[in-house]
């Protein structure tokens, strides 16, 4: 009997945006491969932050499925397996980037109201001991304001953060 694992797809734009990854370390390469070396940083790309231990057994799992001996090395990696590699960590993203922007915006914001405001920016940079003018915070409004409705919202807030590679 044949059983087999039905992935989660990656949406349309979430597979541009590993082939994106994998191609600009790869530009690099005539074999077009990744180099194991780079692979943290095509991951990071991704905006997955893999520990050194992480990417320590992606290798030992790929030498693995290649049939490796522990001491051979493992020196590039094929589109497919990369992709492989960071599909489920995509899929885990996007759920944790919900419940983690969620926890921003109400980190940010007062609780009384559902949209950030000059003085949530303010309050903010000085936390952070930024020292930013009125009129880079009104920048950072406008910018983030993505529906032009005089507010950053929830709504505009993550989108302000899917577009930063958050």
């Amino acid at each position: 009997m044949d059983i087999r694992i039905r992935k989660e797809e990656l949406t349309i734009t979430q597979k541009k945006e590993v082939k994106d990854a994998y191609k600009i370390i790869t530009n690099k390469y005539a074999d077009g491969l990744l180099r194991v070396k780079d692979l943290k940083i095509a991951m990071m790309g991704l905006g997955l932050n893999p520990s050194n231990d992480e990417i320590d057994r992606i290798i030992t799992q790929l030498k693995l499925s290649k049939k490796l001996k522990k001491d051979d090395m493992l020196e590039t990696m094929t589109f497919d397996e990369f992709y492989d590699t960071v599909h489920f960590r995509v899929i885990n993203k996007k759920l944790s980037f919900e419940k983690e922007s969620e926890k921003m915006f109400d980190l940010i914001t007062d609780k009384k109201s559902n949209y950030i405001t000059e003085n949530h920016i303010k309050s903010l940079a000085d936390h952070f001991e930024v020292k930013e003018k009125k009129e880079d915070i009104e920048k950072i409004m406008k910018a983030s304001d993505v529906d032009k409705d005089g507010k950053i919202t929830y709504k505009d807030f993550t989108e302000v953060l899917k577009h930063s590679n958050y």
